[in-house]
């Protein structure tokens, strides 16, 4: 037996919905429904394809989701049901939580603000780690009040203090304090940073890392540093020696002590004592003297690098202003050739021009003689003219043909004394413009030479600058030596000093041996 299902049910006995239908028909007031995805599935599929027993929709299209397709998927806004226009949000990948399915706004992780949430809030770090962003971490004492630095959280901290929250106290600074930290007081090295007490290196000790742990050697300054440097042989022999009488004067006085001696020999060994006293004093003296006068020393020495260096420099200079002297002269020498140069032609224009006034003359004394030849001929035109007009009202044909030759004759000499005056016209024109040209071609060749003078004046002047410059700098090099030479005398006295001091220590020294043995022979016998 075959049924006959309803319209959304399928199988033998109709006990389960077709596709494109929900529900569960084996449950009492269960039917089956069309599946509602909103036409936000697939169309070329022959139904919508939704869960069997739910009605959840399966494949979800058109930037949709949920369970019936009806909202848009994460990340997107619109309206998924009627216009479905579903639209990527405009927010930063790196800083959003979620996007408004509907408004399209960006809904920021902690610590992320702005309408893409593409920057951490003010007092905020991190973005870069699209985890959120972090408070800054800028509450110790020494952090000054502003944000951090928005990629790593560092703080601006007071001076002397540093760390990425600004905790503790710099390199070479201590005493940890809301204003910041000191500086510390050491020469060389670094200080404790809650003391302030000096780090000295190798060999140094001090407070200020200024003398050395080793009694045999000195400090001794090397441009930033300062290092300890064994002292020279001849005040190590002199400390050893002063070691040994000091190891030697406990068993003396030791053995002293046993004897029931007189009181002169008491008196001996009280001077005895006395002896080794100033014996250690001069020593003491001998060393500080010793140290001055090295430091005095490597001091000159310096003075001295610094002097030569000085001296060459000078000497540099003085050849440089010496060829710029002698460049100068030459210059000076060239700029004079060439002023003569200038006026000897300035004289042969002179001459030139003499010789076109002459000529100008001359052409005045032609026109002058054209203007009365001009004259003549216009007395000798209106003696012709009269002429015709008398002749008019005689019938003498042969005096008619001499008027008309003699009219003819008056008429050929009037143009060539035309001609004349228009050649000699022509002439004085030409020479005018000659004589125009000449005068510009001399009046630019003084303006050079107006321009050679002034710059052999200006190198003449920059000249004696420079070599009142290279004299001072001089005068000033020459009282550096005299100051020099006057600290190598102060030198030279303290080491004769020291040599004096230690020939009064060898003496001592001897004299305390005599009295050592003086002491000790009458109880040897």
């Amino acid at each position: 037996m075959l049924c006959l299902c309803m319209p959304g049910y399928a199988g033998p006995k109709c006990a389960r919905c077709a596709p494109g239908f929900y529900g569960n028909p084996m449950v009492i007031g269960s039917t089956c429904q069309p599946c509602h995805c909103h036409d936000n599935t697939d169309p070329n599929m022959l139904f919508s394809d939704c869960d069997g027993l739910t009605g959840e929709c399966h494949s979800c299209m058109h930037n949709t989701a949920g369970a019936h397709c009806e909202i848009c998927a994460p990340g997107f806004h619109g309206d998924a049901v009627n216009a479905k226009n579903c639209t990527r949000c405009n927010c930063s990948p790196c800083g959003t939580a979620s996007c408004d399915p509907h408004t399209g706004q960006c809904q920021c992780k902690p610590g992320v603000t702005g309408p893409h949430c593409n920057c951490c809030e003010d007092g905020a770090f991190g973005y870069e780690s699209c985890s959120g962003c972090r408070r800054c971490d800028c509450d110790a004492a020494a952090a000054l009040v502003q944000p951090c630095d928005p990629r790593n959280g560092s703080c601006a901290c007071q001076p002397g203090v540093n760390g990425p929250n600004c905790r503790q106290c710099a390199p070479g600074y201590w005493d940890y304090s809301p204003e910041g930290c000191k500086k510390c007081e050491c020469k060389h090295g670094r200080c404790d940073p809650r003391t302030g007490e000096c780090h000295c290196g190798d060999g140094l000790t001090g407070k200020q890392c200024d003398s050395c742990s080793n009694r045999n050697s000195v400090p001794v300054q090397h441009r930033h540093d300062m290092t300890c440097e064994p002292c020279d042989s001849c005040v190590i022999v002199l400390l050893e020696d002063l070691d040994k009488m000091k190891d030697n004067f406990g068993s003396v006085a030791h053995q002293l002590t046993n004897l029931n001696t007189s009181s002169i020999t008491w008196a001996q060994l009280n001077n005895l004592s006395r002896s080794m006293d100033d014996i250690a004093n001069a020593i003491e003296n001998y060393n500080s003297t010793l140290d001055e006068s090295r430091n005095r020393a490597d001091m000159l020495e310096g003075e001295i690098m610094t002097i030569n260096s000085d001296i060459s420099d000078l000497e540099d200079k003085m050849v440089a202003a010496a060829e710029k002297a002698d460049s100068l002269g030459n210059s000076s020498s060239n700029t004079h050739q060439r002023a003569q140069a200038l006026l000897s032609h300035m004289m042969n224009i002179m001459g030139e021009l003499e010789e076109l006034m002459l000529q100008e003359n001359r052409t005045g004394l032609n026109e002058t003689q054209v203007e009365q030849e001009e004259d003549d001929l216009s007395e000798k035109m209106k003696q012709v003219e009269a002429m015709l007009r008398e002749m008019r009202f005689k019938s003498c044909v042969g005096q008619k043909k001499i008027a008309d030759r003699e009219l003819s004759e008056a008429k050929k000499l009037l143009a060539k004394v035309k001609d004349q005056l228009v050649s000699r016209v022509v002439d004085n024109e030409g020479l005018v413009k000659n004589v125009r040209e000449r005068l510009g071609k001399f009046h630019d060749q003084l303006m050079d030479l107006r321009d050679a003078l002034n710059q052999a004046v200006n190198n003449t002047a920059l000249a004696s600058d420079t070599n009142a410059v290279n004299e001072k700098k001089l005068e000033d090099c020459q009282q550096k030596v005299d100051e020099l030479n006057g600290k190598h005398k102060v030198v030279e006295d303290l080491l004769q000093m020291a040599e004096d001091d230690v020939a009064t220590v060898n003496d001592m020294l001897s004299m305390l041996h005599d009295s050592k043995e003086a002491s000790l022979n009458p109880y040897r016998v």
